[in-house]
């Protein structure tokens, strides 16, 4: 059987002549290959055939101007030899993103016969140009001396890294789904299109993680509110590290709510994805339904989800879509369908203090911090033999916990970044680096092994346009030891000079 891209390369059209040698002169040039960086010559080479393919017969001049933005980006890339292991992800992005579109595009010299395709393709190939162009934009800032400077070490560029990471992600989304919704118009003869690219997204909730501590009696509340029988909204709201995906993910595995719904409790991972419509796409493939051809998507999530019994559905990480778009009316709407059928019970994890309106929420909060307790059996359960049973060690413990305040996936780290050390000189190497410390892998992306790109990713979702202080004022409580004392009394204050405070 066809897979879907090669069905969609069917649909365009048969092969043309090539361009012309006038028209070839104005294409993409590929350099000699680069010795030692063999994934960039690679890389290099689909950035110069999508530019072609753009420039050529299928005239869409955002494609041409993609791909040779791409190949600037690869020379960049190829530049940084300082930070060849913090890009070399960047590297693996930008090849799988340009393999999927240059694999969804007719050979060189063919032609799009569907006006309506073509007008689509033009579309996505505009939205991809103006991300990629933001991808070199930042890159040519981090390879500015006067801009390395104003970075904090590692974790600048490991952020400026993470905001590169996901305009590439949310594109290969983006062209993902398009490509879906793009099926439908040309394959015909059938009265429904299965919405499933094998392998693409797990059906299946993630396992949660063994090490969870300090959550049991919210675990239980949630789970009960689930099992009772009564539609539930939830949000479970707060800042990076605090485990709202933890949290969730082992609500939906507790076993009264795997007994209530059976296998009708979906995960559905939020990261990278820019559009409602693209998050009903991925909701209805991990539900593995279907949908009519050319029905709205959020109309066929409503469809499916009325048809079914019980549902429980968690939206991981929401902050993705809702902080993309300054308009939420779209992202909200969304939550209303799903909230307005009675028999679906919708879990999301936010960075957020308050829940998006317009939906009834029957509990949201937001995570509060382990206590000691809880927090001193995360790290022992992962670094046993911190402490060896003298009483200067526990003393350093409890100092270590109080200083990295309690959050989880600080403790999580300095747990293991001190498996090798002392008490002594791990205390020793906080009071140098404090969170800088805190990381598995000096060039790590991941929000999950570093809490400065945690950080990163929360300030990276502030609207600093509309808030241009906003950093400002952040940088100022951040030097206070112990935060601001009795702070929504003080808000009064601070808002007499920060308006947006």
């Amino acid at each position: 059987m066809l897979s879907p891209f090669r069905k969609l390369k069917a649909g365009m059209g048969s092969r043309s002549p090539s361009p012309s040698p006038s028209a070839q002169s104005t294409q993409a040039q590929s350099p000699a290959p680069t010795a030692g960086f063999p994934a960039l010559e690679i890389t290099r080479q689909i950035c110069v055939l999508v530019s072609n393919l753009g420039s050529g017969a299928l005239n869409v001049p955002g494609l041409q101007a993609a791909g040779q933005i791409g190949c600037q980006i690869i020379d960049i890339i190829q530049n940084m030899k300082d930070n060849e292991d913090a890009c070399s992800s960047l590297i693996d992005r930008m090849n799988t993103l340009m393999n999927l579109v240059a694999e969804a595009l007719p050979p060189d010299g063919a032609s799009i016969d569907s006006l309506h395709i073509k007008a689509d393709l033009k579309k996505d190939a505009e939205k991809l140009k103006q991300s990629l162009g933001k991808v070199h934009e930042i890159l040519q800032e981090l390879t500015s001396r006067s801009r390395i400077k104003k970075l904090l070490g590692s974790a600048g560029v490991a952020g400026e890294v993470t905001k590169c990471k996901e305009l590439i992600d949310r594109e290969i989304e983006a062209f993902k789904d398009s490509l879906r919704v793009g099926l439908e118009s040309i394959i015909t003869g059938q009265s429904s299109l299965t919405l499933k690219i094998d392998g693409l997204l797990p059906r299946d909730p993630p396992v949660p993680p063994k090490i969870f501590c300090g959550r049991d009696e919210l675990v239980s509340e949630l789970a009960n509110l689930c099992c009772s029988g009564e539609q539930q909204n939830i949000a479970i709201l707060g800042a990076g590290g605090l485990g709202k995906t933890s949290t969730a993910l082992h609500v939906l595995h507790q076993i009264d709510v795997v007994k209530w719904y059976g296998k009708r409790t979906f995960f559905v991972g939020c990261d990278g994805v820019t559009t409602v419509d693209a998050l009903a796409l991925r909701i209805l493939q991990i539900m593995q339904a279907s949908t009519p051809s050319g029905e709205n998507p959020v109309d066929a999530l409503r469809s499916v989800l009325i048809d079914s019994s019980y549902t429980l559905l968690l939206l991981d990480n929401f902050e993705s879509i809702w902080d993309f778009q300054r308009d939420h009316e779209a992202a909200r709407g969304i939550l209303q369908t799903i909230s307005s059928v009675t028999a679906t019970s919708l879990i999301i994890t936010m960075r957020a203090a308050n829940p998006p309106p317009g939906v009834q929420w029957t509990w949201h909060s937001t995570l509060s911090i382990l206590s000691p307790e809880a927090a001193r059996n995360v790290f022992l359960t992962i670094n046993p033999m911190f402490c060896c049973g003298s009483s200067s060690g526990d003393e350093i413990l409890s100092e270590l916990l109080r200083e990295v305040d309690y959050v989880p996936l600080a403790i999580h780290l300095l747990a293991q970044v001190s498996l090798d050390l002392t008490p002594q000189s791990t205390l020793r190497q906080w009071q140098k680096k404090k969170t800088q410390m805190l990381t598995l892998d000096q060039f790590t992306a991941d929000r999950l092994e570093s809490v400065e790109v945690s950080i990163a990713l929360s300030i990276n979702s502030l609207d600093t346009s509309g808030n241009s202080e906003a950093i400002q004022l952040l940088g100022m409580l951040c030097l206070l030891p112990d935060g601001l004392l009795q702070w929504q009394e003080r808000l009064e204050l601070i808002e007499e000079r920060f308006d947006t405070a």
